[in-house]
C-alpha cells in the first residue's frame, strides 16, 4: 500500500500530510487528558468529599481539552482537503501535460473512455489515499505505542493483551490485499469497458436508430452493465467480510483488555480511576486501525486507479529532444523519409521533395496511399523512422513543439468548434487579436457575409461543436481562425470534401489568397480542387511516384491522369472547369 509511485506524487502535499498526523496526535492527547481527569472526579467523589475547587478546576481542564481536540479537527478537515486538492490538482495536471505531450498518440496509447476514467474516477479515488489512508496509516503506527504508554501505568496485563492483538488487524489488511488488489483490477476495467461501449452507443446513436439496432445495442450494453454490477458486489462483498473480521479482532481485543483489568489488580493505587481510564481507552487503542481498514478498500481502489494512470503517464513516443527555436520562414524539405505504425507495415517509402515559402503543394493519392501520415509527420505528431524532415535548416523533431505549433497549422476535415461565442473561438489561435483583425480573417474565408445575419456578430453562440452553424460555415470559420494565426505554413487536409459549392468557393479562394505570402500544403481526392498547385505530389502505396503541375501530369498520362479521367467521368466537369473564381 505504500506505494512508491505514488509516494512520490505526493510530494507536493507531503507537509499536510504529516500535519494531518499531528493534528489527531494532538487530538488524541486531549481525549486522554479529558479520560483521566473524568477519571480523576468519579474516584475522588466516591472515596473522596470533591471541593468546589477539584470540580471547577477539572471542568476547566475538560473544557480546554474538547476546545482542543475540536480545534485540531478542523484543522485536520482543511489539511486533509488541501492535501486531496493539491493532489488532485498535480495528477490532473500530469495526465494533462502527457496527452499534450503524446499529441495525436494519446488515443493509441489509452482509449478515450480510459482517459476520463482515469482522469475523472481514478484521481477521485486517489484522493482518498492521499488524504485520508495515508496519515491514518502513519498515525494507527505510532497511536497504539502512546496507548500502551498511558494504560500500562495503571494496568500492565491489560495493555499487554491489547497491544498485542493490534498486529492482527494489519495481518487481517495483509491477507486480504493480494484477493483485494485482483479484484479491484477486474473492477477498473470492466469499469472502463462499460465506459467505452457506453460512450461508443452515444456517439454512434444516430446510426443506430438508422439500421434499427438501438434495442440490441442496449441489450449488449445491458450485459456489460451486469459484469459491471457483479464486480462491484465482489468487491462490496470483500469489504463487509473483511471490515467483519476486523471488527471482531477490534471488540475482542477491548473486551479481553477490559477483562483482565477488572480480574487483576492493577499497578496503580488508585484502582477505580484506574479501571475507568482502561475501560474508556481501551476502545480508543483499535480505533486508528480500525479507521485505517475502513479506508483500506477506498484505497486499493485508488491503487488500483493508479495503474491506470501510471500506463497513461508512462507511455512513450519516440520524439528527438526539443533543442531549437522555431525558424523564420523557409522552405520545407523531405529528405529520404519512411514511416511505419508497427514496424512491419510501411506507410511510407523513401519520400523525398520540398515545399517552397510561398505557393501550394499538393497531395494526392488514391486511400492507404499515405497521404494523412505525411502531413502527421510535418506536423510533428510523429516521427520518421528514417530520413529527416528540415524545416528552416532544423530537423523538424528538435523544434520546440509549441514553436512548431506557431509557424505550422493545421485545418482538418472536420475542425472542432467550441461551446462559446465566434470571437472565442477565433481568438483560440490568438487570444490578443484585435476585432479588426478578427473581421478581416472573416472576410477572407467568406465567413464574414454567414455573421451579418446574426444580430449578436462576433459575439453569436456557436453551440456545443458549433450545431447552430451548417458544415460549411463550421469550416469557413475553422480557415478563419487558422488565417488569424498568421503561420507560416499551412495544412490542409481534406478540406473541402464535406462542403457545399458556396462554401468550397470561399475556401478555395482564401486557400490561394494565402498562398501568395505562405507555403500552403494541400491533401485532397478532389483533383479539380488542386488543379492550380504549384506543385502535385502523388502518392501510391506509399511511395512517391510522380510529381510536378497540373499539365505536366496529364501530359505524362500516369496514374494521376487516370484518376484525373475518372473524377471526370463521375462528376461531368469539364477539362477546364473551375469552381473557384
Amino acid at each position: 500500500m505504500l506505494n512508491s509511485k505514488l509516494i512520490r506524487l505526493a510530494h507536493g502535499s507531503r507537509k499536510w500530510i504529516a500535519l494531518c498526523v499531528l493534528t489527531e496526535f494532538v487530538s488524541l492527547v486531549s481525549n486522554i487528558i479529558i479520560v483521566i481527569t473524568v477519571a480523576g472526579l468519579i474516584e475522588k467523589s466516591i472515596l473522596e468529599s470533591v471541593s468546589i475547587v477539584d470540580v471547577t478546576t477539572g471542568l476547566m481542564v475538560i473544557l480546554a481539552a474538547i476546545l482542543l481536540r475540536y480545534l485540531f479537527i478542523r484543522i485536520k478537515g482543511n489539511l486533509s482537503y488541501l492535501c486531496s486538492s493539491g493532489i488532485k490538482s498535480s495528477l490532473r495536471g500530469s495526465i494533462y501535460r502527457k496527452l499534450l505531450e503524446l499529441e495525436m498518440d494519446s488515443t493509441r496509447s489509452a482509449g478515450t473512455s480510459s482517459i476520463v476514467a482515469a482522469s475523472v474516477e481514478g484521481v477521485e479515488a486517489l484522493e482518498v489515499y492521499f488524504s485520508r489512508f495515508l496519515p491514518q496509516l502513519f498515525y494507527s503506527l505510532f497511536a497504539p505505542v502512546l496507548l500502551f504508554a498511558v494504560i500500562s501505568r495503571y494496568s500492565q496485563m491489560a495493555a499487554m493483551a491489547m497491544f498485542f492483538c493490534v498486529p492482527i488487524i494489519p495481518l487481517s489488511i495483509v491477507a486480504v490485499m493480494r484477493r483485494a488488489r485482483k479484484q479491484m483490477r477486474n473492477f477498473w476495467k470492466d469499469y472502463e469497458r462499460l465506459g467505452a461501449y457506453f460512450l461508443e452507443s452515444l456517439q454512434g446513436l444516430t446510426t443506430l436508430k438508422v439500421f434499427s439496432r438501438d434495442f440490441e445495442r442496449e441489450g449488449l450494453l445491458q450485459e456489460k452493465s451486469w459484469t459491471f454490477r457483479n464486480s462491484t458486489m465482489k468487491v462490496l462483498s470483500l469489504q463487509l467480510s473483511s471490515i467483519t473480521v476486523m471488527d471482531l479482532i477490534a471488540f475482542g481485543g477491548v473486551a479481553a483488555g477490559i477483562l483482565i483489568a477488572v480480574l487483576f489488580p492493577t499497578t496503580s493505587s488508585r484502582s477505580i480511576s484506574a479501571a475507568v481510564i482502561v475501560l474508556v481507552l481501551s476502545s480508543e487503542f483499535f480505533v486508528p486501525l480500525r479507521i485505517l481498514g475502513s479506508y483500506f478498500h477506498a484505497a486499493m481502489n485508488g491503487v488500483a486507479a493508479a495503474d491506470r494512470i501510471f500506463e497513461l503517464l508512462n507511455a512513450r513516443i519516440d520524439r528527438p529532444a526539443a533543442v531549437s527555436s522555431a525558424p523564420l520562414s523557409s522552405e520545407i524539405i523531405f529528405k529520404n523519409v519512411s514511416f511505419s505504425y508497427d514496424s512491419q507495415r510501411p506507410i511510407l517509402r523513401d519520400i523525398s521533395f520540398s515545399m517552397p515559402i510561398k505557393g501550394i503543394t499538393a497531395i494526392v493519392g488514391k486511400s492507404g496511399s499515405g497521404k494523412s501520415t505525411l502531413t502527421n509527420l510535418l506536423l510533428g505528431f510523429n516521427q520518421p523512422q528514417t530520413g529527416q524532415i528540415i524545416f528552416g535548416g532544423c530537423d523538424i523533431g528538435t523544434i520546440e513543439r509549441k514553436d512548431l505549433r506557431r509557424r505550422i497549422t493545421l485545418v482538418p476535415q472536420n475542425s472542432y468548434m467550441f461551446s462559446g461565442t465566434v470571437r472565442y473561438n477565433l481568438q483560440m489561435s490568438r487570444k490578443e487579436a484585435s476585432e479588426d483583425e478578427m473581421l478581416e480573417a472573416l472576410h477572407m474565408s467568406g465567413f464574414l457575409s454567414v455573421l451579418k445575419e446574426f444580430p449578436e456578430g462576433l459575439d453569436t453562440q456557436v453551440g456545443e461543436r458549433g450545431s447552430r452553424l451548417s458544415g460549411g460555415q463550421r469550416q469557413r470559420l475553422s480557415l478563419a481562425r487558422s488565417i488569424l494565426l498568421d503561420a507560416d505554413v499551412y495544412v490542409f487536409d481534406e478540406v473541402t470534401s464535406n462542403v457545399d459549392v458556396e462554401s468550397e468557393n470561399h475556401i478555395m479562394k482564401a486557400i490561394h489568397e494565402l498562398s501568395k505570402r505562405k507555403s500552403v500544403l494541400i491533401v485532397s481526392h478532389r483533383l479539380y480542387a488542386i488543379k492550380e498547385a504549384d506543385n502535385i505530389l502523388v502518392l501510391e502505396q506509399g511511395r512517391l511516384i510522380d510529381k510536378g503541375s497540373h499539365g505536366e501530369l496529364l501530359s505524362r498520362s500516369g496514374l494521376y491522369a487516370k484518376m484525373y479521367e475518372e473524377q471526370l467521368r463521375y462528376e461531368k466537369l469539364g477539362r477546364d472547369d473551375r469552381i473557384y473564381v
